[in-house]
């Protein structure tokens, strides 16, 4: 996926200026979909020209533009939501375990519980983000919500194995 169908996306919720859909990716799609911000305005500048998006001088606040999708950006997103997606999981973590076998049971413990940090952290600070969030900044609607639940079920799913794993594995020590 691209930034194209992310900005899309967001601005099919609401219009919003640059500075807006940067603070929805940074506080939405971030945890699961990494998003180049030096990336943002060229992206939003070749949306405007293929049509996809139309921009507006908001008057009086310093020069701000707000973006809208048209209804050729909708058909756009439309076509490829509607596109059979792929499963793609890549996970460094996951693959240095997989690779482990000539480490030493400590050293696997150490990567898990490494990994189990990572985890507990994203949970932490996806958890944060949806208590602090001022409804202004985050635009929240059925489809959001629902990947808001997944991801919070699987960050508690994933710390919670890992933190039997790593039971497992000291055990074994």
């Amino acid at each position: 996926m691209s930034q194209k169908y992310a900005i899309l996306g967001l601005l099919n919720i609401s219009p919003m200026t640059g500075y807006m859909i940067k603070k929805n990716l940074e506080l939405s799609m971030q945890k699961f979909w990494p998003i180049s911000y030096g990336g943002l305005y060229p992206a939003l500048h070749k949306l405007a020209k293929e049509k996809l998006v139309q921009v507006e001088d908001q008057d009086g606040s310093r020069g701000q533009l707000l973006y809208y999708i048209t209804d050729n950006g909708k058909k756009t997103l439309h076509e490829w939501l509607m596109k059979k997606s792929s499963i793609q999981i890549k996970d460094e973590y996951i693959l240095k375990i997989f690779l482990s076998k000539d480490l030493t049971s400590k050293e696997r413990i150490k990567i898990l519980k490494d990994y189990l940090l990572e985890k507990q952290q994203l949970l932490n600070g996806f958890k944060q983000i949806l208590d602090n969030n001022d409804n202004e900044t985050l635009y929240i609607d059925q489809g959001i919500n629902i990947v808001t639940k997944f991801t919070l079920l699987t960050l508690e799913s994933e710390v919670s194995i890992l933190q039997k794993i790593i039971k497992e594995e000291e055990v074994n020590v």
